[in-house]
């Protein structure tokens, strides 16, 4: 419950993969993994069968985060030939939390298990140079599913009442947008990404920055903030199907990057 969440971070970032440099013959690869601290600031909801339209808090401090956290792993990579970079990550987080319940004056306990896969794959071109200053843009995919788990179960001396259930949602974004980078030194890379994502979603907007640090030909390490803001629903509140996700996603990162 208290580990630390490992997800693909920084390091999946256009800003620091822009940082490695190929040859215009040849691809060059890398692959890695990072941990960051994670805030959550927003609402949630969908219907449910038991108890109708469920609307809630979805916020979370990162103290929160780290107490529910059960599992979770992430990574990522590229493949870099000249300007072009092909960047992919994939990462999976599972929350658990037990609580009280009550149901027709009837208490009882609840445990829930939220489960969020995301997944991108994006291409990204250096089109400009202003000085040490380096400009690309990028267009991609951006994939999220959110499941639900609740396994309620309420009992005294003459009732029983039991109930498990899962909510499942998904959704894909089209996804544009721009990278920055100005190295600071031979080893230093400052690196910034701005996209937008809609189709799937009314729109996600999605900012990053950090310095990247290059210890040698093989590793890359980066030190990072990262913000992403969904806003997706389906259906309206009453509907069968109706499932909505208002959140901003906060987190700091570390991350590492092994060159192939």
């Amino acid at each position: 419950m208290r580990t630390i969440i490992k997800v693909a971070s920084g390091l999946l970032l256009a800003s620091t993969i822009s940082t490695v440099q190929a040859k215009q013959d040849s691809w060059s690869f890398g692959i890695g993994t990072g941990l960051q601290s994670l805030t959550v600031d927003g609402d949630g909801g969908f219907d449910t069968k038991l108890a109708g339209p469920l609307a809630f808090d979805a916020s979370l401090d990162a103290d929160e985060v780290r107490e529910l956290v059960s599992s979770g792993f992430g990574f990522g990579g590229f493949a870099k030939k000249g300007k072009l970079s092909i960047l992919y990550s994939l990462g999976q987080l599972e929350l658990e939390d037990d609580s009280k319940a009550t149901l027709a004056g009837l208490s009882g306990k609840a445990e829930v298990t939220f489960t969020v896969t995301a997944a991108e794959v994006l291409a990204v071109y250096s089109i400009a140079h202003a000085g040490k200053h380096g400009f690309g843009i990028l267009g991609g995919i951006r994939y999220l599913q959110q499941e639900y788990e609740t396994d309620l179960s309420i009992t005294d001396q003459s009732n029983s009442v039991s109930y498990k259930g899962s909510i499942e949602e998904e959704w894909t974004d089209v996804v544009i947008g721009m990278t920055h980078t100005l190295p600071i030194s031979k080893q230093w890379i400052w690196g910034s990404q701005l996209d937008y994502g809609v189709g799937g979603s009314e729109g996600t907007l999605h900012v990053s920055t950090g310095i990247s640090y290059v210890i040698n030909q093989s590793w890359i390490t980066r030190f990072g903030a990262n913000y992403i803001d969904h806003d997706f629903e389906n259906g309206d509140e009453g509907d069968g199907d109706w499932f909505f996700y208002d959140a901003s996603e906060s987190a700091v990162a570390l991350s590492f990057l092994y060159m192939l």
